[in-house]
């Protein structure tokens, strides 16, 4: 009994929303493609270090700031209320990345990625107002999309890549479900809104 309620925890805990945009930056450099060629070891360095800064690091302080004043009950989230203030304040961090990464001279697929990360959580914001759909799984969903969208593109072969993130996608999916986070039509919209909104984002932007 133990092990079948430990492990959604470890992969909860492992995938974390706030650690998604890290791991795709990860990804994208992980490609023997131009976009990742062009930038020295620094640069992309430079460049994780403030994606994690921005998408992990300040959201995550802000939530124990937020605990401290009392306008969430715990870092989990639990309450659909307790998920609109975090969710505005990572919509504005992720756009004002975006905004950075946006006016320098880098491929513009990283810039596309977090434009469709900020996009998705802002209609994560407005939909969580009303139905409290899953965070996790829309975060692997923006991983799938993401990956999606460069196979569609052609901007690299990267369909071993999108199978494996589809698979990870669906334990999380389950790990929630387990842990009675959330139901199934909560897992199964949150993982569609990521999808489409950042497939879109890659196959227009």
């Amino acid at each position: 009994m133990k092990t079948s309620t430990s492990w959604p925890r470890v992969a909860s805990y492992f995938f974390n929303p706030l650690l998604i945009p890290s791991l795709a930056f990860l990804l994208l450099y992980a490609q023997p493609s131009y976009f990742s060629l062009v930038l020295p070891l620094r640069v992309k360095l430079m460049l994780l270090s403030v994606v994690f800064i921005n998408t992990a690091l300040l959201p995550l302080l802000s939530l124990v700031v937020l605990r401290r004043i009392g306008l969430i009950g715990s870092l989990t989230l639990e309450k659909r209320e307790e998920r609109l203030y975090p969710l505005l304040l990572g919509a504005i961090l992720v756009y004002l990345t975006y905004f950075l990464f946006h006016r320098l001279s880098l491929p513009g697929i990283y810039a596309t990625f977090l434009f469709g990360t900020a996009l998705a959580a802002l209609l994560l914001l407005v939909i969580t107002w009303y139905y409290p759909i899953s965070i996790h799984t829309t975060a692997m969903g923006g991983l799938s999309g993401m990956l999606l969208g460069m196979q569609l593109r052609g901007l690299a072969a990267v369909l071993p890549w999108l199978a494996l993130v589809v698979v990870i996608s669906g334990l999380v999916a389950t790990a929630r479900l387990l842990m009675k986070a959330h139901d199934g039509w909560q897992v199964s919209l949150g993982y569609l809104l990521g999808v489409v909104v950042m497939t879109a984002c890659f196959l227009l932007f």
